[in-house]
């Protein structure tokens, strides 16, 4: 699926159903936010103007050709700028040019900026739960606040993000990433036990830009 799909009104509906699932048996606040990117990765467009260029460079000094010498450094910096035009409008290119670790770090710097931009901890007993999903990255990464304690749940929350994380990097598959993000549910029951007066902190929708 496209990532458009992630944008449409009926995977917004379909998310904020799941989210409302997961809230009855817990008291944690569960947000999604859906960003298409965590960083713009120019570096990454950078390379492949870097690359294009010393091609053309390449092709320059070994093709058994004449070309006029006093000609080389404009064609070698019109490739330059061409591929970084190239790797600046096609974000998949700048994301295969750029390192998998970069991308988890810069995944979970927005992901604490959005965190707290969206109100996430402001609950009453500190048990928000962010769902961060970057689209270009094919990462998820997941925030809770510190009023969740997970050693209730052993490993079964490690593993639950991992699932989660894992939903995406074979593509961006909205009924893959939607059944793991329910199951994100079990574990938050056992973390955050659902309290007799607890009240709807935070929206259910998926929050998109």
């Amino acid at each position: 699926m496209a990532a458009r799909g992630f944008y449409a009104q009926d995977a917004r509906q379909r998310a904020a159903a799941v989210v409302r699932d997961i809230e009855r048996g817990t008291g944690a606040e569960v947000v999604v936010a859906v960003r298409p990117r965590a960083a713009e990765y120019h570096a990454g467009a950078y390379l492949v103007g870097a690359l294009a260029a010393l091609a053309v460079l390449c092709a320059l000094v070994w093709l058994p050709f004449d070309f006029a010498y006093d000609s080389w450094p404009f064609e070698v910096g019109l490739a330059f700028v061409l591929g970084t035009a190239l790797g600046l409008g096609l974000p998949p290119v700048r994301r295969l040019f750029t390192t998998r670790r970069r991308m988890r770090a810069e995944v979970r710097r927005s992901a604490l900026g959005a965190f707290f931009e969206l109100g996430v901890g402001r609950t009453r007993e500190r048990t928000g739960v962010l769902v961060f999903v970057a689209l270009l990255e094919r990462e998820v990464e997941v925030v809770a606040d510190h009023g969740i304690d997970f050693q209730l749940c052993g490993e079964a929350w490690e593993r639950a993000q991992a699932s989660l994380r894992a939903s995406l990097r074979g593509g961006l598959d909205l009924e893959r990433f939607l059944a793991a993000l329910g199951a994100l549910g079990a574990p938050l029951a056992e973390a955050a036990p659902r309290r007799e007066d607890d009240v709807n902190e935070l929206p259910d929708e998926m929050d998109v830009a």
